[in-house]
């Protein structure tokens, strides 16, 4: 090792930049991934992974390296906050106040706040890409009997497909889960057993009566949960609904209103 490397001290300024820079790249990976990524109730359903990591865990890593990207810049900023401060007075001296570069940069500014939230082109564009993307994961990839099924417990599970919890329970035990509990979520049991909801319910499906087995996709008609749910129409966009599957010969349910 050469004497000036072995003479050389740690630079704080110098570590905090490099790591600022690597953080922003893996910002705009993650963002990337998450954007391009299916809706969550089929990622979820645990057919779907990138880089190795399941959909899930890409959202927490932008949770994780945003948060890192913001104490960072508070450091970098401390770091150089003299020669910041100087910068920013000789420039702000420098411009007018009513300058063009000014009134331009507000008008942006306020354009994309204004232009995003009336949901006007070219700013809904990217939106609407989204979208599409999503879209297209949506016959390509299985989805569970209904959107986030993997995330209710059993017990309520088992009324959304028109069985009891025992019947369900039973199932899973005869399918190799026998500590299956009432409160544990279907996601809870393949993670105990390192597999993934959709091949838990796979196995299921041949205990379960035809009229709660939907057609490919998994959409409900509604929102609500069993006994309070908004009925058909109601569902939020494309199968937002959490309402109990039927067949269309079924016979129509009759709904109670509350007092």
């Amino acid at each position: 090792m050469s004497e000036p490397a072995k003479g050389r001290k740690f630079s704080g300024r110098a570590f905090v930049s490099l790591t600022l820079t690597l953080i922003c790249l893996l910002l705009i990976l993650s963002a990337g991934v998450l954007y391009a990524a299916p809706r969550g109730r089929v990622a979820n359903w645990g057919y779907w992974s990138f880089l190795g990591l399941t959909r899930h865990q890409w959202v927490a890593l932008h949770i994780n390296v945003g948060t890192s990207f913001i104490i960072l810049g508070v450091v970098h900023v401390i770091y150089n906050f003299v020669r910041f401060l100087g910068y920013l007075k000789r420039k702000l001296l420098a411009i007018p106040a009513l300058s063009p570069e000014i009134l331009l940069a507000l008008v942006l500014s306020a354009g994309v706040v204004l232009g995003t939230g009336q949901n006007w082109p070219p700013f809904s564009t990217l939106a609407a890409w989204n979208e599409a993307l999503k879209d297209r994961w949506e016959g390509r990839l299985p989805a569970g009997p209904i959107p986030h099924a993997e995330a209710l417990p059993l017990t309520e599970l088992a009324g959304q497909l028109g069985i009891s919890s025992d019947q369900l329970l039973a199932a899973l035990a005869e399918e190799g889960f026998p500590d299956a509990t009432r409160e544990q979520t279907l996601a809870t049991v393949a993670k105990n057993h390192g597999t993934v909801p959709g091949e838990i319910f796979r196995k299921l499906q041949q205990h379960l009566p035809s009229s709660s087995l939907p057609p490919r996709g998994g959409r409900g008609p509604g929102w609500g949960r069993q006994g309070g749910g908004q009925g058909p129409g109601m569902g939020f966009g494309r199968g937002g609904g959490r309402g109990r599957f039927h067949q269309e010969q079924s016979e129509p349910q009759t709904h109670t209103p509350e007092n």
